[in-house]
Formats: structure tokens, sequence, C-alpha cells
């Protein structure tokens, strides 16, 4: 008797799985008829915006390993310290709240995607405090080997079921589930090789529910591997050129606090995109710009801008046919090239004599050229895990030129004041301890009694009229030092535009505004 229902068991099973498959495929099958009405998606764009976030549902989160390590060591502690320790872990919670709706402000992101093609362009549009102006970054994928295209399934539902309803595409069904009060099958499927859980209503025929499963090897606190999901969840379904989308989506993951709360507006559906669309964007590279400005007396300014964010880097031209470069280190060989082939065109038949840096040299790979013109280099000495000994270690070839260039004496790496044609170099804080504090200096040219300093005062936000703690310490060293100086050049300005120097009674106002 059980060889006989063993062998119908087995008789019957490839018919189960078979049905399963079907039935899982004609559940996306009807609801996407339901969504589209029959009609293809080939294109859309879509505009996010996000509303605050709120606290997570109970039932969607998991356990947090270190609040769980709190509160089994919180009975051991005297009331006063449980006190402090709670007020604090609810000042935290308010604080994290209120950054997250800062960072989420004035956010917004476009996503224009063209399914037929398999191209899509990200955009995103994020407020920059500093700068006061938003920043924009742009992407396209699907147009390179090395950015191949990446299926929008969790930002578009509908696209989810027209690869659901494929039958290459693998399916499961998995049963049913209440969710939200009401009934919804629960279908896997396989996406670019992972499973995707979907839940689709029963009633409604809508997918209202993705659960993405993650893992992380290396969590921050306690043992990996730690395994969460990435839930989101669609609402507010409206009819857009004839197909049902949502215009509103949560995104949870188990293992945070908040959820992120989006607005969708539907911009385009099936409309063709312009060539342009899908134009590569220019490499961090090709957007770096330089510029050279007269400032006075044989001074310069060079001003590399391109990449929201601006430096300054002051040339002096001497009578000799020199020229004395002052400069934060270029680590980027690429950048570095196009920064001294613009001094090369706009000083013709000129060398580099000295190049004096306001920040240690982590890397000479970029300044070959310089190198083989019997430059000099002048930079103040690393400290700890950015000291010549600890950089080099592993490298002998860089190590083995950095030795040769010191050897020479083209190489001047410097702790304390020093002098070097004409110009002082001043260590503020000669007496670090720490491991990671490193020299801070300035370079000041007597004869014009100017100063170049390595700083960024010109900010948006309305404390940049009040000095850092850096500048702080770079003005009671100039007043302490009784340094007579007219004129500061500082070497970052995160405004466009932003003054080429400050005056040094502008630098004494903002020291006593504080």
């Amino acid at each position: 008797m059980k060889n006989y229902v063993l062998v119908i068991l087995l008789f019957l099973l490839p018919a189960l799985a078979n049905a399963q498959k079907t039935n899982a495929r004609e559940i996306a099958k009807a609801a996407l008829q339901k969504m589209t009405g029959g009609k293809r998606l080939s294109s859309f764009e879509l505009e996010i915006t996000y509303d605050k976030p709120r606290e997570n549902p109970v039932e969607l989160t998991q356990p947090n390993a270190f609040l769980m390590l709190l509160d089994s060591i919180m009975p051991t502690l005297p009331d006063s310290v449980q006190k402090s320790l709670k007020a604090q872990g609810d000042s935290m919670k308010i604080s994290t709240y209120l950054d997250r709706i800062e960072m989420y402000r004035g956010q917004q992101e476009r996503i224009l995607c063209d399914i037929a093609n398999q191209k899509i362009a990200f955009i995103r549009i994020m407020q920059n405090s500093l700068r006061g102006s938003p920043d924009t970054s742009r992407s396209v994928i699907g147009i390179t080997r090395e950015f191949p295209f990446q299926k929008p399934y969790t930002e578009n539902p509908v696209y989810l079921l027209q690869l659901m309803a494929a039958d290459s595409t693998e399916l499961h069904y998995s049963g049913s589930s209440l969710v939200d009060q009401e009934e919804s099958h629960m279908i896997q499927v396989k996406v670019d090789g992972k499973w995707v859980d979907t839940y689709i209503t029963k009633k409604g025929l809508l997918l209202t529910r993705l659960v993405l499963q993650r893992v992380d090897t290396d969590p921050l606190i306690g043992q990996g591997p730690e395994y969460y999901k990435d839930y989101y969840l669609y609402s507010d379904y409206q009819r857009i050129s004839g197909i049902l989308l949502p215009k509103s989506l949560e995104k949870i993951t188990s293992r945070g606090d908040l959820t992120i709360r989006k607005r969708l507006e539907w911009k385009s559906i099936n409309k063709s995109f312009p060539d342009e669309t899908f134009k590569p964007e220019p490499t961090y590279e090709e957007r770096a710009r330089f510029k050279i400005v007269p400032l006075r007396d044989s001074l310069y300014v060079v001003i590399q801008s391109g990449n929201n964010f601006s430096h300054r880097s002051l040339v002096r031209l001497n009578a000799e046919k020199t020229l004395d470069v002052f400069m934060e280190p270029i680590n980027h060989e690429v950048i570095a090239e196009k920064f001294f082939s613009t001094i090369s065109a706009h000083f013709t038949q000129t060398k580099i004599r000295n190049l004096f840096c306001s920040d240690n040299i982590s890397s000479i790979a970029p300044l070959p050229a310089l190198i083989n013109q019997s430059t000099q280099f002048i930079a103040p000495k690393g400290n700890g895990f950015l000291s010549e000994e600890r950089q080099f270690a592993f490298n002998p070839e860089l190590d083995s030129i950095w030795k040769v260039q010191k050897a020479k004496g083209s190489l001047i790496i410097f702790d304390q004041n020093m002098v070097q044609n004409d110009v002082n170099a001043y260590v503020i804080n000669s007496e670090k301890k720490e491991e990671w504090d490193q020299l801070h200096v300035f370079y000041y040219l007597p004869r014009q009694k100017l100063v170049f300093h390595k700083g960024s005062p010109y900010w948006a936000i309305k404390n940049s009229k009040q000095l850092s703690p850096v500048e702080k310490r770079f003005y009671e060293y100039l007043v302490k030092e009784k340094i007579q100086v007219e004129k500061i050049i500082y070497s970052e300005s995160f405004i466009d535009e932003a003054p080429l120097e400050m005056s040094f009674q502008d630098l004494v106002r903002r020291a006593n505004s504080e």
C-alpha cells in the first residue's frame, strides 16, 4: 500500500509543480491585465519627492542588536545612570529623526527609462547648505558594458508584472497572506538571479508589496552574517495614460527604525525620449576646469571648478621667468596633468621653481614632469598613518623615488617653521600628539604681505561668518606672532564666485563677531 501511494505521489509531483507555475503566471497576467488594460509599458518618466519619514511598523522591524545589549545591562546600572542613558537615547532618537528630515528636504529624483532599448537616466537633485544651491548628479546606465541595464522593478510595479508574465521568468507560488487586512497572493519571482517576494491582492489584483532578502556579512555590531529585509509598499494607485500606477511608495529596512516615504509623480508613459536623454555624463576628470586670473604684482590665482567645489592655487611669476606655485596637493594624475598643462600654456617659456604644498604629499605619482624639471617640492611632514614611513612601506618603487628626491634636495619635508626663496612657511600646531592630527601650515609672502592658507571660509550658511576651529587657531597664531598680513588667499570655497582673497581686517571682524 505504501509503495502504491509513493508511486501516485511521484506521478503527481511534476503535475503539481507545473500547476503551481501556471497558477503564479496566470495571477501575474491577470494583475497585469487589470493594471494596464492590455497596454505594453515601453517607457516612463518618473519624478520622486520625499515626505517626512515615520517610525517603522513594529511587525516589519527586527530586533536591534545594540539596543538588546543595552537593555540586558541596564538593570545592573544605578538608577541615575539608567535615567541618564534613557535621556540620551531619547535625545539621539529625536536628533536622528530631524537629521533625516533635513537630509531629504528638497531632494528630488527623476528616472527616465526606455524599457524597449534598455536604457535609464537617473537624475538626483539635493540641497547643499554649504553652497546655498542644489547639487545635481546624473548617471546613465545601459549604454556600456561597465554599466549594464538595471531593471527598475522596485520603482515601477507594472514593469515587474511584465517580467512576471513572461514565460522565461521563473516564478514560485508561495501561498496567501493577510496584508493590511486584505488577502494577497504571495509569488516569488527571480530577477537577475535573485528571488523577490511579491504580494498581489486577491480582490483588486494590485501589486502592493515587494520584499528583498538582504545579508550583511560584516555588520557594525555583532557577528555576521546579519540577515534583514527591504520592504517596498505601494499605495494610492491611479490610472495614468491608461495604466494603474502607485502615487506613493514607502521603503522600510527591517533593521532600521524609520520608513522612507516617497511621492511618485508619473510625468510620461510610453513616450519617446530625445537622443540626448541618454547621452553619457561627463566624468569627474572631464568636468574639471581650470582658469587663471591675474591678481596683482605678478601674482595669479588658478581656479579649479566643475565638480561642485572650487579649489584655488596661487602662482607667483619671478623676475628670472620662474614660477612659485602654492597649492593643495593633487593626488589624481589626470587632474594634476590638466592643472600643470593650464599653467604651462599660460606661462610660456617658464618653469616651476618651487611647489609649496599646503598639506602633506601622499603620492608623487601625479608629478613626474615636475621631477624632471628639477622643481623643488616643499610640504609639511605627514603624521601617523600619513607619515612617509607608513605610506611607502608597501611600495618599494615609490619609496625609492621619495628617498632619491629627498637626497637630491628637491623634496623638502618640514615640521618646523622655515624659509625658502623669501617665502616663510609657518607651522601652527607643531605640538601635534594624536596619530590623526596633521600639521596645519600656511605660507607667507613678506613683500606682498600675503598668506596662502588651506581653508574654506566661503559657505552659504549663516555660521560661515564665524571662524572654524582651524581658522581660529590660524588667526590667533597671526596675532601672537605679529605677522604683518594684509590679504589671505584660501585654497577652497563651497560657493561659486567667492572672493579671490580676504582682507586681514575681514578676518579680524569675523573673529570678533563670535
